[in-house]
């Protein structure tokens, strides 16, 4: 019920709701949950969620025009999912590897110098190649060496307890999530 009601009050445009990076964050966790929503689901909520999906991401495909980590994340999940968005999937690659150039320092850190900014981008970039290698799509080269420089970085700035230093806009995150994310890479 929650989420039926959430629908019928979020499926028309609003600045905050559909912000660039909100809504791609949505879609992103829509898609990636999708079969948690249909165990259960009769068959016209489904069709209902679908089409609200949908047009969420007609909305990001046409509409926002950012391609921060996050919207090129949703965007390429949804160009694997959705086969009328498969022609999608070159452009996208390419503009994925536009921002491993430009959004990343030489040593390997995203370019705020935030240790926590840096590991939110390496999480999102480690959920790209793990949804190509699941769709079984070819992982390119370039992200697989900037996870690694950004591993070793995220490394480095790791303290004693677990955390990461501390500066530049420091959000924190449990040691745990980090080791986590080390250990997937």
């Amino acid at each position: 019920n929650f989420l039926k009601d959430w629908i019928l009050k979020n499926k028309y445009f609003s600045q905050t709701v559909w912000a660039d990076d909100i809504l791609s964050k949505r879609i992103f966790s829509l898609l990636t949950n999708l079969s948690f929503y249909f165990d259960t689901a009769d068959e016209n909520f489904q069709k209902n969620f679908i089409n609200f999906v949908y047009a969420q991401v007609i909305y990001l495909f046409s509409k926002v025009k950012s391609n921060n980590i996050f919207c090129l994340k949703a965007k390429l999940l949804a160009s694997i999912c959705l086969k009328s968005l498969n022609n999608s999937y070159k452009t996208l690659t390419s503009d994925l590897n536009r921002l491993l150039d430009e959004e990343f320092l030489g040593d390997g850190m995203y370019f705020t110098r935030s240790p926590s900014d840096h590991f939110l981008i390496l999480c999102s970039l480690i959920d790209i190649r793990n949804f190509l290698a699941t769709a079984k799509i070819e992982i390119p080269k370039s992200l697989n060496i900037k996870i690694d420089e950004m591993i070793s970085v995220l490394k480095f700035f790791r303290i004693a307890d677990g955390q990461l230093a501390i500066f530049n806009d420091h959000r924190y995150i449990q040691s745990k999530k980090i080791e986590n994310v080390i250990k997937k890479s």
